[in-house]
Parts: C-alpha cells; sequence; structure tokens
C-alpha cells in the first residue's frame, strides 16, 4: 500500500487588460476599473499612461468577473469574463466619448 499524496488546487490567478477609446483604439490614462463579482471583494485599479491596468493575486479562479471602465467623459463600459486557475487572464475595455 502505497502513501497518498495530497493535491493541491490553484485557486489563485490575475487579471490584466488595457482600455482604449472607441474607433482610434488609442490607450486611455487615468481610467477606473473596478473588478466585481459575487462573493468576491471589489477593487479598484486605475490605469497606467500606456492604458493598462493590473489586478494580481487574486482567489477568484473560476468566478464569473466583471470589470468595469469609467472615466469623465467617456461612456462606461464592462466585460464579463472567468478566470482560470494560475493563469493570468488579459482583457480589452473599449470605451466610447461622450457626445456633449
Amino acid at each position: 500500500f502505497s502513501s497518498c499524496t495530497p493535491v493541491t488546487v490553484d485557486t489563485f490567478c490575475s487579471v490584466s487588460g488595457i482600455v482604449v477609446e472607441s474607433g482610434t483604439n488609442e490607450p486611455l490614462q487615468g481610467v477606473t476599473v473596478t473588478l466585481q463579482g459575487e462573493g468576491i471583494e471589489k477593487r479598484n485599479e486605475t490605469t497606467s499612461s500606456d492604458g493598462t491596468f493590473f489586478f494580481g493575486n487574486l482567489d477568484i479562479a473560476n468566478k464569473q468577473v466583471r470589470l468595469i471602465a469609467q472615466k469623465s467623459g467617456y461612456e462606461s463600459n464592462w466585460v464579463t469574463t472567468i478566470p482560470l486557475p494560475g493563469e493570468t487572464m488579459t482583457v480589452t475595455i473599449p470605451l466610447t466619448p461622450k457626445n456633449n
């Protein structure tokens, strides 16, 4: 009889992405990106000068999450995704300028 080795399941993952202006695909700086989902602590990040954001070391693998992007002068937009264990999910969120 051999001994059993416990199996550990990695439930951690990361989510990264870029926020761009619809039509031009130019990166948008200073966009607030909110990560939320059922049973998930809401977290906020702000896009850097190249329009990118990163949420790291999240215990949300295999859970549906919504990423909401908001910036003054633009219509809010969101994407919904299910990150996989041990991986970095990458998303692009386009924002459309508001018509004044």
